[in-house]
């Protein structure tokens, strides 16, 4: 029984976020300013319904678990993350830590230096893409994006071009690229 309702809620979720992502390409707004938006705007892009689903109350990744491994205590982080950071990763993600499946959302919280400020909330979700076809197959189809602490897609510096962080991030790429087991994930690299 238990594993039926794992494996439906494993379904439910995934279904969510590739119904979200598909709608988004179809509708999203790449010239959009996030940073825009009023309380009365919703950001009908890919990254604004997915900030929504993550900020539900159904399925709030903040009451998530911390990825295997990790304790849910902030940790010390490193650039471009914040001085210290927390993550939290789905129970997608969770179930296969050394491989992450598709589906899988990892989740740091990046805080400043005094361990308490809220910098930055950064995502990386798993994802075929549109119609179950490859979203990035040259790099294991990670989707990142980088979120203000108020919900907003961050960009990068006005000198790497104030680029929305979100999608195929070529810094995000590079970094990831040098994951042990090649799958871009380094917080199961130290895993047994």
């Amino acid at each position: 029984m238990r594993k039926i309702v794992t494996f439906t809620t494993t379904f439910i979720v995934t279904g969510v976020l590739l119904t979200l992502q598909v709608s988004a390409q179809s509708t999203s707004q790449p010239n959009a300013n996030p940073g825009s938006a009023t309380p009365q705007q919703v950001d009908n892009t890919f990254e604004g319904r997915f900030w929504q689903y993550l900020t539900a109350s159904t399925f709030r990744y903040d009451e998530w678990a911390p990825f295997a491994g990790r304790s849910d205590e902030l940790y010390k982080g490193q650039s471009p993350h914040g001085a210290f950071v927390r993550v939290f990763a789905n129970k997608m993600a969770r179930q296969n830590s050394k491989q992450p499946p598709y589906g899988s959302i990892l989740i740091k919280e990046n805080y400043g230096a005094d361990g308490k400020t809220l910098m930055a909330i950064t995502v990386m979700y798993r994802t075929r893409g549109q119609n179950g076809q490859p979203w990035d197959p040259e790099n294991r189809d990670w989707y990142y994006v980088k979120y203000t602490p108020s919900g907003q897609v961050a960009s990068s510096p006005p000198e790497m071009g104030s680029k929305r962080l979100a999608g195929r991030v070529q810094s995000c790429i590079d970094c990831h690229s040098g994951a042990g087991g090649k799958d871009f994930v380094y917080l199961n690299d130290d895993l047994k």
